[in-house]
């Protein structure tokens, strides 16, 4: 179509080698024609095409650089706390682009200070158990070691994490986890009404966090049962 004469000449100078160049050339003949009398009318919709190129150019720099802020802070915040679960390249790739900017830079170094804080001081540390994405439990873990069960546990996704965000056990239980008749039917269903959940049988037994911790399925007759032990930051017994 004549109206659209600089889209022909611009999709030619993308197939030069030298596109910065080839560009320019274009845009002068774009610009040259437009002056034309059959070009007259077309001449401004180049001129609205190239404005909304550049509009659109900023609007994904803007969001390119948000997104990266948001990937930096989030990086930056694993880095400080010892959360970063990448190799020793990983992690000097990682801080060299930290390094970058003076803003990043900034911000990781007021993380490592407040990271040092607390570790001059036993606190506390709430376990979070969500259920398909919501809250269905939480505890807190303290200087002493810590069970925790949880009963009525159905078929559902279930996901165990600590309030700094980071996930420690992520599974999808379903019937052959959590019910009884169909974890063990070469026992039946009396054996397990006889001794209820305490029964010793488990579909899942799981060590988290380097040992420190462990996560276990046991089946009900009509709904499971979810055991989570964690040692104290004293280390004072064993995981069993």
């Amino acid at each position: 179509m004549n109206n659209l004469y600089f889209v022909r000449l611009i999709a030619r100078a993308f197939q030069q080698p030298d596109l910065k160049n080839a560009l320019k050339e274009a845009f002068k003949q774009i610009e040259s024609l437009g002056r034309r009398s059959e070009h007259k009318q077309d001449f401004p919709q180049f001129l609205r095409f190239m404005a909304e190129v550049k509009r659109n150019c900023e609007k994904v720099s803007w969001e390119s650089d948000d997104y990266l802020d948001a990937m930096l802070h989030d990086l930056s915040f694993q880095l400080a706390t010892g959360l970063f679960d990448g190799d020793k390249d990983e992690a000097k790739a990682a801080l060299s682009l930290i390094n970058s900017r003076p803003h990043w830079r900034e911000h990781y170094g007021m993380l490592c200070e407040e990271a040092r804080k607390s570790e001059g001081f036993s606190g506390s540390m709430e376990v979070i158990v969500e259920k398909d994405g919501g809250l269905f439990d939480s505890f807190t873990i303290g200087e002493k070691s810590v069970t925790r069960e949880i009963s009525n546990i159905k078929p559902g996704d279930y996901t165990v994490k600590l309030d700094t965000g980071r996930v420690v056990w992520q599974e999808r239980l379903n019937e052959r986890d959590l019910l009884w008749v169909y974890a063990f039917p070469e026992y039946g269903l009396r054996l397990a009404a006889d001794t209820g959940d305490s029964i010793s049988l488990k579909t899942r037994d799981v060590l988290v966090l380097d040992g420190e911790g462990a996560i276990r399925v046991y089946p009900g007759v009509e709904s499971g049962r979810l055991e989570l032990k964690f040692r104290g930051m004293r280390n004072d017994s064993n995981t069993e």
